[in-house]
């Protein structure tokens, strides 16, 4: 038995895409592929995500003095469910997020 059926019968088009590139091999020129990458940036997923990213870059809205600490970890957290979902650093919220990273370094 194969996971495949089950992962692709999710509605998420993030998830289906990497199926289908990842664990398939399908090329990108793919019909079903090409259709995905297409939808991709519609997934509620990423939308809720994106949504959630600060001005500066950052995600985390919390006050107080542990501030910048949380928004580096939440940020660090973004940024890693963008690459789990399959987005680079072409990825315009990506690059904020590791933008406001790089920033933080003392």
């Amino acid at each position: 038995m194969t996971w495949a059926p089950l992962l692709l019968a999710d509605p998420s088009p993030n998830l289906r895409w990497l199926v289908l590139r990842e664990l398939l091999g399908k090329p990108a020129a793919d019909a079903e592929v090409a259709e995905l990458a297409l939808l991709r940036e519609e997934d509620p997923l990423l939308v809720e995500l994106i949504a959630a990213q600060n001005d500066d870059g950052s995600w985390g809205r919390e006050t107080g003095a542990a501030v910048a600490v949380h928004r580096i970890r939440s940020t660090a957290d973004a940024l890693s469910r963008l690459g789990y979902m399959g987005f680079g650093p072409e990825y315009p919220p990506l690059r904020r997020g590791a933008s406001f990273l790089l920033d933080q370094q003392l």
